[in-house]
């Protein structure tokens, strides 16, 4: 009744409402912005081009209701270091698509590996917090 009520309120969406509902009453929901959506695709817990609300539906099933704040929290954790990767990786280049040396900046390639290896954590813990894993 409470998520039903929130998302009728003018301005309020599915996220908005489960963020409330998660943080300040503890309700079993998980929310899903556009970070934690692009990173559930990449590690394939449900296909892209799924709606975000069945999306937020799939996670808050699968995940183990007592857990749903901790994932929710690391993925968005993770998606904040890969974001600022993004932008340093972007201030090393050039405009002509070649990156500066000996400058002791960031590559792409030198992110890639790091990009692997937190895609590979959130992987863990996702597996760590769900009570089983379904096949879309």
């Amino acid at each position: 009744q409470a998520y039903s009520y929130l998302t009728g309120l003018p301005g309020v969406g599915p996220k908005t409402a489960a963020v409330v509902l998660v943080f300040a009453f503890g309700r079993p929901l998980m929310p899903v912005d556009t970070h934690i959506y692009r990173i559930c695709c990449r590690i394939g817990l449900f296909p892209s081009g799924t709606p975000v609300a069945h999306a937020q539906e799939l996670l808050s099933g699968i995940v183990v209701p007592h857990r749903i704040h901790d994932l929710h929290l690391h993925l968005i954790s993770m998606a904040a270091i890969r974001a600022m990767l993004v932008v340093r990786v972007a201030m090393c280049a050039r405009s002509d698509g070649t990156v500066r040396t000996g400058t002791g900046r960031l590559d792409r390639a030198d992110v890639r590996p790091l990009l692997f290896y937190l895609y590979c954590i959130s992987f863990i813990f996702i597996i760590r917090c769900v009570s089983s894993i379904t096949v879309w």
